[in-house]
């Protein structure tokens, strides 16, 4: 994947002045709309073919996204955002790149960023983005407010908010990129593809977050959010394009963080590695899996068969806490783990009358959750 942060920082209706000092680059260029006009000027057509010429062919997707000042009603900065964009997508287009790679988004005035009357003309701006990709060139991300970059290679097993066991060599990443730059916050945004499902979207992102602060990040710098499938950076044409919209980004919110309280993560308790397993639906008032709690037993199975030796707890509940059926439960969960071909040492199962957390309300009460031990 190609990893780099591109912005177009497209910015209505000012001067030439400040056309002559932006150079473009493969990070940033600078294009021009005229006050209340969606089309592109010539000086902006000869930005983007530069920036094309800097970066092509492009092989990745990309977004769009479209901002106006606080000047004029809501309505009209929204239309306006979004024809502008679908503006910028076309111009794309005709330059060969393909639909598809292309997303668009219009914020309208939603996102005003720069309040200062020096900055305020950045309001009106549409960033043109490829998520940059973290990795090996960590160094590569520019430490700015509003730099987004996805955590590569973090996967979850499917419909769940349970990291695959090759997800923590990124995680360690991210927490090295934090460690070395203290000053930063983030923001860990969540997003699903397909129908859209804003609990997983938000579980999934703090899933990374009670990662890095069980590691020592304090929870002041941290900040998780869901977007289930609101914000695609692709149109879902097959599997390949609704994996691309399955994804974690992070957005730098902060450069210049002051720590105000201390924080010790060794009083963290286990709770921040348990989650809920999504689907793993019983028959009512029946010891045995439905089929699509048995479809999803599956994607757990080759999760933990795939965790290097970790050591995992499922434990079950039942809406009446009916123990008898909860056991027969549990004798018959383990059989279809072993099936499955899970090693009989890597969990335990457990049942258990009422759940006692505080992380989140299970979605049902015939519910189960999956824990991890961290330090094993």
């Amino acid at each position: 994947m190609r990893k780099i942060l591109f912005t177009i920082l497209i910015l209505f209706g000012f001067s030439n002045a400040i056309l002559s000092q932006s150079t473009p680059s493969t990070n940033a260029v600078f294009v021009f709309f005229d006050v209340d006009s969606d089309l592109l000027t010539q000086r902006d057509k000869a930005a983007l073919d530069q920036w094309l010429k800097n970066n092509g062919p492009l092989n990745e997707p990309l977004t769009v996204e479209c901002h106006c000042d606080s000047t004029g009603s809501r309505p009209y900065n929204q239309a306006l955002s979004e024809r502008r964009a679908k503006t910028v997508k076309k111009y794309l287009m005709e330059k060969g790149v393909e639909p598809e790679m292309v997303t668009t988004i219009g914020k309208g005035k939603e996102e005003l960023k720069y309040h200062s009357k020096a900055e305020f003309f950045k309001n009106r701006r549409c960033e043109f983005l490829v998520p940059l990709a973290l990795s090996a060139e960590i160094k590569s991300i520019p430490i700015e407010r509003g730099t987004k970059f996805n955590v590569a290679n973090l996967q979850f097993v499917a419909n769940q908010s349970i990291p695959m066991a090759s997800s923590f060599q990124p995680l360690d990443q991210l927490l090295s990129f934090l460690e070395e730059n203290p000053k930063v916050s983030i923001e860990i945004q969540g997003h699903v593809c397909c129908l859209g499902d804003m609990q997983l979207s938000l579980a999934r992102a703090e899933m990374v977050m009670y990662y890095l602060i069980d590691r020592g990040i304090h929870p002041d710098r941290l900040k998780a959010e869901g977007y289930s499938n609101k914000r695609p950076l692709v149109k879902e044409v097959d599997d390949a394009t609704r994996a691309i919209n399955r994804r974690v980004e992070i957005e730098i919110t902060n450069t210049n963080y002051k720590q105000r309280s201390r924080f010790n993560a060794s009083t963290l308790k286990v709770e921040m590695w348990t989650w809920e397993i999504y689907g793993l639906d019983f028959i009512q008032n029946s010891e045995n899996l439905s089929p699509t709690g048995i479809h999803n037993l599956k994607y757990i199975a080759e999760m933990l068969k795939s965790a290097g030796g970790k050591h995992f707890n499922i434990d079950l509940y039942e809406k009446r806490g009916d123990m008898e059926l909860l056991n027969g439960r549990k004798i018959n969960l383990q059989n279809q783990l072993l099936k499955l071909g899970v090693p009989e040492e890597s969990v335990t199962i457990n049942t258990v009358k009422v759940y006692k957390g505080k992380k989140f309300r299970l979605r049902n009460k015939d519910a189960a959750t999956l824990t991890l031990d961290p330090r094993k």
